[in-house]
């Protein structure tokens, strides 16, 4: 836009004129500015942003994962296929009776050895059903009827038993299946069709029944030396709550809750007791002046906000930080495939690139200021 010599330049001395073009070429700013800002958030995607891939919509953005080949897993992955069994349930024969060449009989002779191929299927899948029955009796004695216990799961005159409860925590928990599926699945396969009460009912009952067991990762959590936690929204039902996970590679803690941040933490009961190193996205309720944890920064947030910045904002540092972060990630895992540490001249190099990009980046950004955030908090 025009500077002030321009504008005074434009105005010939006259006040009224220079004092128009000012008003104009600042209201050209903020409009420029208001532009730039919508253009950034109608090109924010899950690559590009912390937003959430389920945002994307049906215009799915580029998979930044490195493929294995033209329809291969990425590469590093370690694949999954069938092996040979060496205790198979069943064993089915098939004979040589006649030979093939000249059509002899050939039933009698000994075979001297045999090729082996296997087939993997699932047993049939049927409900069975267990009938419970409990004994009464007349006591020859005092003449009082006398009938004998139920097993203290058997409640009710007919109902489904531990086995359909897991599954059904399974597919609706794991696999995120909707009730109404998973009573379908059952009519289906099974031929009994449980309502969507009782289904909620057994995914209650697993619930309480895993209580000590999330107990026990919360103990475990607290004596990591690293943890990383997120949060995404998620609709229960018709209503936005959000789901938030402290983990590292052995334990992994969620809770969905209605609102995100510092109460969530407090109810997970992991963050607020936490002293060691968190991995997370700088989203501000982690930087409570309470917490006793030191913060490490996500790079793989870091790098997908790199994405956004060099593509809005047409800054070269971005890119030269995405740059080093994944050249630092390849030689790690090298290091780590060979049992060994990445060592210090290596570190040295990769932290000193690192504050150079970082320098660049303040140079940057003095140009172009960091707009100031609209829309919803956090």
């Amino acid at each position: 836009m025009f500077t002030t010599e321009q504008i005074k330049i434009f105005s010939k001395g006259d006040p009224e004129i220079e004092a128009i073009f000012t008003l104009m070429n600042n209201r050209i700013l903020e409009l420029e500015a208001e532009v730039r800002e919508l253009k950034r958030k109608l090109g924010m995607n899950s690559n590009n942003s912390s937003k959430p891939p389920s945002s994307d919509g049906f215009s799915k953005p580029v998979n930044l994962r490195q493929k294995g080949g033209k329809n291969g897993a990425p590469k590093g992955h370690p694949g999954h296929t069938l092996r040979f069994s060496d205790s198979p349930d069943f064993t089915t024969w098939s004979r040589v009776s006649s030979c093939r060449h000249c059509k002899v009989n050939i039933e009698d002779v000994k075979a001297d050895g045999y090729e082996r191929r296997q087939q993997f299927d699932l047993p049939d899948i049927r409900m069975y059903i267990t009938e419970f029955r409990a004994e009464k009796k007349c006591c020859p004695h005092c003449k009082t009827k006398q009938q004998a216990l139920f097993p203290s799961e058997i409640s009710a005159p007919v109902q489904y038993g531990p086995r359909m409860t897991s599954l059904t925590s399974y597919l609706s928990v794991y696999q995120l299946l909707p009730l109404e599926r998973i009573s379908r699945f059952y009519k289906d396969v099974l031929g009994h069709q449980p309502s969507e009460a009782t289904l909620i009912k057994q995914v209650q009952t697993m619930s309480a029944a895993v209580e000590p067991t999330l107990s026990d990762i919360r103990e475990q959590l607290l004596l990591q030396e690293l943890l990383h936690a997120d949060e995404t929204n998620m609709k229960v039902g018709t209503t936005k709550q959000w789901l938030h996970t402290v983990s590292n590679n052995l334990w992994t803690l969620l809770l969905i809750y209605p609102k995100r941040g510092s109460e969530a933490f407090a109810r997970m009961g992991v963050l607020p007791n936490y002293k060691q190193v968190l991995v997370h996205d700088c989203f501000s309720s982690y930087f409570k002046a309470e917490y006793m944890f030191e913060h490490a920064l996500c790079n793989a947030h870091f790098m997908r906000d790199c994405i956004g910045i060099a593509e809005n904002d047409k800054h070269e540092w971005p890119t030269e930080m995405n740059t080093l972060l994944q050249e630092a990630w390849k030689s790690t895992k090298t290091y780590r495939d060979k049992n060994q540490l990445l060592p210090a001249e290596l570190i040295e190099q990769y932290e000193l690139r690192y504050d150079c990009i970082l320098e660049k980046a303040k140079t940057e950004w003095a140009k172009d200021p960091i707009p100031v955030k609209t829309g919803p908090r956090g």
